[in-house]
């Protein structure tokens, strides 16, 4: 019987089976979700610490403000990072990822990190920005006879593998009356890895966008020819620490975390031997995924557990239909994309012909 087409099941999966099989849980549907909220949170790890150096975030924002080579260019040290912690009027916690305020200026860039779509990203955006006007207020007076709002500029880097199709401003999602001009707004700049080639991210300085470019790489295999570009390029210090600490996760389970890292420093350090090295490193490589693929069959992971996941979602999102369910609710919950949503609809109407 053919597998269902509606998610691939990469080596990714494959790792986070075998997590979530050691942690003993046993709904497919669950375990699989559980194991991919780990990997979202440990990749919002990675972009959160990328975004604690300032001449990073720095040049993230000049890039995609428009700043670059202008006389308002941003510089390091420009940035002053700011608590991202808020408690409402409520006197519940609330918690952005990252907020820079430009020196002697009442400037913010708000950053947000979504490795998922977030249909009311928006809606929170505007929340974060009135949390952060009255964390403002609390230290001083803002006379608006006098002077303008505290500016704040929201960001958010999408990573996802899905096309982003949550609205980017609050008037889009609001319901319209008659004719009347809709008012209400508040936006944010989407930053897309998808628009995004490979061959822009590794001819680009920053660590950030080495990050960006890891986000799109699909398996090992695609990964060492990624890093072998890279390492052919004039890398800053902060790429080539960041792609030490990738090339030195990925080797250190074979070889220890010491060799690991020597590993790592050989491939960005001389060019006579980075060849050498990034053989041993595609070897390792080789045998690792020679012997997923061995576990792969003997626990049947590459049909078995693909076709559970898929199935388990697709009963879920029909449910949901002849719920009569909103199609926004539905792909929030499940995070499937609209031909895949679409495709179901028209099981339904086969299933059950009006």
């Amino acid at each position: 019987m053919e597998v269902p087409k509606i998610y691939k099941f990469t080596y990714t999966d494959y790792i986070i089976y075998q997590q979530i099989r050691k942690l003993g849980l046993n709904d497919v549907n669950e375990s699989y979700h559980y194991g991919q909220n780990k990997i979202n949170q440990y990749h919002d790890k990675i972009f959160k610490d990328l975004f604690t150096n300032k001449k990073e975030t720095a040049l993230f924002i000049n890039k995609y403000l428009g700043l670059k080579g202008t006389k308002n260019e941003i510089k390091e040290k420009d940035l002053q990072k700011c608590d991202t912690e808020y408690i409402t009027k409520e006197k519940e916690k609330l918690e952005s990822d990252i907020l820079y305020k430009l020196k002697e200026k009442e400037i913010y860039f708000l950053i947000e990190h979504q490795s998922t779509v977030d249909f009311s990203m928006a809606e929170r955006i505007l929340e974060y920005c009135v949390e952060v006007i009255r964390k403002i207020k609390k230290e001083r007076v803002i006379n608006y006879q006098k002077e303008d709002m505290p500016g704040i500029y929201p960001i958010v880097l999408y990573t996802g593998k899905r096309k982003w199709t949550a609205k980017t401003e609050l008037i889009q999602m609001q319901r319209n009356y008659y004719g009347i001009e809709k008012r209400l707004n508040c936006s944010y700049l989407l930053v897309d890895i998808n628009k995004h080639t490979k061959e822009e991210l590794i001819k680009e300085r920053s660590s950030i966008a080495k990050a960006m470019l890891m986000e799109k790489v699909q398996n090992k295999k695609e990964l060492i020819e990624v890093l072998e570009k890279v390492v052919k390029e004039e890398l800053t210090k902060e790429e080539k620490e960041f792609i030490t600490d990738i090339i030195t996760n990925i080797a250190k389970e074979e070889i220890g975390e010491e060799k690991g890292k020597e590993l790592g420093e050989k491939i960005i350090g001389k060019r006579e031997e980075s060849n050498m090295v990034m053989e041993n490193l595609r070897r390792i490589i080789r045998e690792d995924r020679e012997e997923a693929k061995r576990e792969g069959r003997e626990e049947g992971i590459n049909q078995g557990i693909n076709q559970g996941i898929n199935q388990a979602i697709k009963q879920v999102v029909k449910r949901m239909l002849k719920n009569k369910m909103k199609d926004e609710t539905i792909q929030m919950m499940t995070d499937i994309n609209d031909s895949e949503l679409e495709k179901i609809k028209e099981e339904i109407k086969r299933e059950y012909p009006a």
